[in-house]
């Protein structure tokens, strides 16, 4: 979960089908375990950014972030030699606004999770989270990772182009998305989107309602532990020798085409733009919130957490809509007012209250 491929994305995609953990065919320069002992990814790395607001904590990526983000990409085949961009003051300004115009509850509960935001130029994608580690080596918050040379799109403009990676263009067949109006569809507000689903991701670190990324499948057996993963997902065991434990959706009869899902990676896809109605009108009969939540527990969980904020407490739009010619076929919006989704809304609202400053 590389955007121009969310590149935080496909480390989470990789991550499940095993070239994260260094099953390649030719042996990565740095093995997962080094990087997860990197100096960034230790608390003691933070001490020198703490600051009281989380919307101050916006920083040009240092030496210690552009030598880990390297090995990351050369461990997971990525050409990309990240570096440390100027920031500007419109820039600045606009990363600021996006954080410091969210609901002051949410602010304060990714306020504790995520030490800082890093900016990057040629990451690869545009966002990309991970965790940080205590001092005796247990999972506590996450640091943000974004690269501004690539998220220079009005919101409306990027989420359509988003929208559109899982499918295989064909004539006539479009699909338009929207997440503002007016003059609020603007960089800044794209950027509230995305950093909505990277805050989800340093959320989930430590008793969260979900298993932790990069974790065995086989920990996450007792689905009753997590309340908004079990809703929607199960560990599934080894079927022969050569397999491994896999998470599975709930919903994989409804959606017979989930496992086609492919963001970000327009090459490998195989859904075409025709069948984009029908997978909309499955996807209507489980409780994804979006048709990227379906295609595994951690964006599943990201994308819920984002769409709840953006259109629940922020009260903007989220609509999908798909058009032959002139022909509107089908439209779609996030599932928090229907019936479908009010056991994962509890799960979630559970999850937000508990994790308040007062709990």
């Amino acid at each position: 979960m590389k955007n121009i491929k969310r590149r935080g994305h496909l480390a989470i995609l990789l991550l499940l089908s095993g070239l994260a953990t260094g099953c390649s065919t030719a042996p990565p320069k740095t093995t997962r375990e080094q990087l997860n002992q990197h100096v960034i990814r230790s608390e003691a790395f933070y001490d020198r950014y703490r600051n009281t607001r989380l919307e101050d904590r916006i920083y040009p990526a240092p030496p210690e972030f552009l030598d880990y983000l390297t090995k990351d990409n050369d461990a997971q085949g990525f050409p990309n030699r990240p570096g440390s961009p100027t920031l500007t003051a419109e820039v600045l300004a606009d990363i600021h606004a996006a954080i410091a115009e969210l609901p002051a509850s949410i602010r304060q509960i990714v306020d504790q999770k995520v030490a800082g935001i890093f900016i990057v130029k040629d990451l690869g994608g545009s966002a990309y989270t991970d965790i940080i580690y205590s001092r005796d080596h247990q999972p506590i918050k996450g640091f943000v990772v974004l690269d501004i040379t690539v998220t220079d799109r009005k919101a409306n403009d990027w989420l359509t182009w988003k929208e559109n990676t899982p499918f295989k263009p064909e004539a006539g067949y479009s699909l338009k998305a929207e997440i503002e109006r007016g003059a609020r569809n603007t960089r800044r507000y794209a950027l509230q989107f995305i950093l909505l689903h990277e805050f989800a991701h340093a959320l989930s670190i430590g008793g969260a309602p979900l298993p932790l990324w990069g974790i065995s499948p086989a920990s996450a057996s007792d689905a009753t532990k997590y309340p908004f993963f079990s809703q929607s997902w199960r560990a599934l065991p080894p079927v022969a020798p050569d397999t491994r434990w896999r998470y599975g959706s709930v919903f994989d009869q409804q959606l017979p085409d989930r496992a086609k899902i492919m963001y970000y990676v327009p090459l490998k896809t195989t859904l075409l733009a025709s069948q984009m109605p029908s997978l909309y009108e499955q996807l209507e009969h489980t409780n994804f919130a979006t048709l990227y939540g379906a295609t595994n527990p951690f964006d599943d969980f990201a994308e819920a957490f984002a769409t709840y904020v953006h259109g629940v407490m922020l009260k903007q739009p989220y609509k999908i809509s798909i058009s032959k010619g002139d022909q509107l076929l089908k439209t779609f919006s996030p599932c928090w007012n229907e019936k479908r989704c009010q056991g994962k809304r509890k799960a979630l609202e559970k999850f937000l209250w508990q994790a308040g400053p007062s709990h």
